[in-house]
């Protein structure tokens, strides 16, 4: 039976479990390979691709920052050229068509743009919702955010202004997915969305500044992880090595891993949602509210 990443959520032991397991493999360059994964995987939500394309120019060793890049060339595969996974994410990319000017304003929305305008920012992605679930024609579309750019949200910034700059950007959003197969594999490599090019802190834990820094100082650090398949192996070779089967988790169970240690130490939606670069606020907020550790927290403030 194959298990949804959700099920494959380890409990903070079990993770323990895992990384110390990692410690006792023998071989140096092995154990400090497959530290970087775990550990970017299972407390920094990286996902595998990012994982398996990570070079030091990601990299902020003096902030302690992973940057990932909304475009970048790929040389990952054997001969170094481009590799399967943005081949394959290239072919996605083309297969569906160019959005439309709506789509692309209600994707950056759901991202969280121009939340910080309040009630204003809810009535247009609500507006917006509906028009892309066809509820409401165009006309009152424009209805609707005229009304909600009216409103007087107590924000700092203008809220017609800031609507013109999201405008911009959602042109821009329209013209970076019309692209032909070939210059979507050749120029770059594509995140999975807009919102995975973004910026990660690492500098809360010792343990990930080590893991990093030990794995960046290898001679050739560049071609490994080369590929989805390394790191997947690794993960697996980690499981075993604590005593897991090894569909116990995947690395998208330790991201699913590191999204819940992170609800769980209290970190707020839009935080949590920037760092693991999810579309939707939706996908923090169900990490946060199925956290028992948050539950935990509030009863101890009132009792």
């Amino acid at each position: 039976m194959v298990r949804h990443s959700k099920e494959r959520v380890l409990s903070e032991r079990e993770f323990e479990q895992l990384v110390k397991s990692v410690e006792q493999i023998d071989e140096k360059w092995y154990r400090k390979v497959t530290r970087f994964i775990v550990i970017s995987s299972g407390r920094l939500g990286l996902r595998a691709g990012e994982i398996s394309h990570m070079d030091a120019s990601w990299v902020d060793f003096k902030d302690g920052i992973i940057r990932i890049p909304k475009e970048q060339n790929c040389t990952k595969s054997e001969d170094g050229g481009v590799c399967g996974y943005c081949k394959s994410l290239a072919k996605s990319v083309v297969k569906h068509s160019v959005p439309t000017i709506e789509e692309s304003k209600l994707s950056l929305l759901q991202q969280g743009q121009l939340v910080d305008l309040g009630m204003t920012y809810k009535e247009l992605l609500a507006a917006y919702e509906a028009f892309d679930n066809n509820k409401i024609p165009k006309e009152s579309l424009e209805d609707r955010v005229h009304d909600a750019l009216s409103l007087d949200n107590n924000s700092k910034r203008d809220s017609w202004d800031a609507y013109n700059k999201l405008c911009d950007r959602a042109e821009q959003h329209q013209d970076r997915h019309n692209l032909t197969l070939d210059e979507a594999i050749e120029q770059y490599w594509i995140p999975k969305t807009d919102a995975s090019a973004r910026e990660i802190p690492f500098d809360f834990s010792p343990r990930a500044e080590m893991a990093i820094e030990e794995f960046f100082e290898q001679p050739n650090v560049d071609r490994y992880p080369n590929s989805r398949t390394t790191v997947n192996r690794r993960v697996d070779d980690a499981l075993k090595a604590a005593g897991f089967n090894k569909d116990y988790s995947s690395p998208h169970g330790l991201r699913a891993t590191a999204a819940t240690f992170h609800a769980g130490r209290g970190l707020e939606a839009i935080p949590l949602q920037s760092m693991f670069g999810w579309v939707q606020l939706s996908t923090a907020m169900k990490y946060i509210n199925s956290s028992g550790a948050n539950t935990q927290r509030a009863l101890n403030s009132i009792h």
